[in-house]
């Protein structure tokens, strides 16, 4: 009995949630299934965030499942830079749907472009530091004494 009272006390209860100001841009770039368990645990669908086993109850799957749809939406979500961030809470108030594959694409050809970039200001320095130092005189072979006198 004292189990249930508890139980019963415990989902009254509202979670401690960590909710990301800009969560309903976020939830553009989840998938149906990561959507509706977030949506649920951060209160957007019903107003009021929700335990993960009442999540789990809703969705007939275990708490632990929600639990780990939870940490990688968290994972994806921290993983995120800063621009991407921006690129999604600006689509979501001009209500412009984000291609997250394309963006990426993207600023992995600008992460290229700007690699290349410092290899050939890197060569350029050496360059320059080549011609501003006098050159080394190439060192004088060591003489090996392979030969005894003889006697």
């Amino acid at each position: 009995m004292a189990n249930q009272n508890t139980t019963r006390k415990h989902r009254r209860h509202t979670p401690n949630v960590d909710i990301p100001s800009n969560a309903v841009a976020i939830l553009q770039i989840l998938e149906p299934e990561e959507r509706r368990v977030m949506s649920l645990r951060w209160g957007i669908e019903n107003g009021r965030p929700l335990h993960q086993t009442e999540i789990g109850n809703i969705m007939g799957v275990s708490h632990s499942t929600i639990s780990r749809i939870e940490k990688g939406v968290r994972q994806r979500i921290a993983d995120l830079t800063p621009s991407q961030l921006n690129t999604l809470v600006e689509a979501h108030e001009s209500q412009t749907p984000v291609d997250l594959t394309a963006l990426t694409e993207r600023l992995e050809i600008l992460a290229r472009e700007v690699q290349k970039m410092e290899i050939r200001l890197m060569r350029e320095i050496t360059r320059i530091e080549g011609k501003a130092r006098p050159a080394d005189p190439p060192a004088a072979p060591k003489r090996i004494g392979l030969f005894r006198r003889g006697r």
